[in-house]
């Protein structure tokens, strides 16, 4: 039989998406001089949806490239995926 700490081993990688929301929103804010709400992001499989106004909007959009490269060096385990 299985041991249970080997059985549960796989839950130990599991990150708490608050977390990553928090982070995301600090690398963002960080690259756009503007502060950004972690309450304003959701996170799916391959997107990030941040819910600002459309001139911050814009300027994640001006910034977009510089922003990936951010979250890439930050957050490793958003290695695929698109801001919108």
């Amino acid at each position: 039989m299985k041991n249970l700490s080997s059985l549960l081993e796989r839950f130990k990688n599991i990150r708490d998406p608050k977390k990553d929301r928090e982070e995301l929103a600090k690398i963002i804010s960080v690259v756009l001089n503007f502060d950004i709400l972690e309450s304003n992001i959701s996170l799916t499989k391959s997107e990030i949806k941040v819910k600002v106004s459309p001139t911050v909007r814009s300027q994640i959009f001006v910034n977009k490239e510089k922003i990936k490269e951010e979250i890439r060096k930050g957050m490793p385990k958003f290695s695929n995926f698109e801001i919108r």
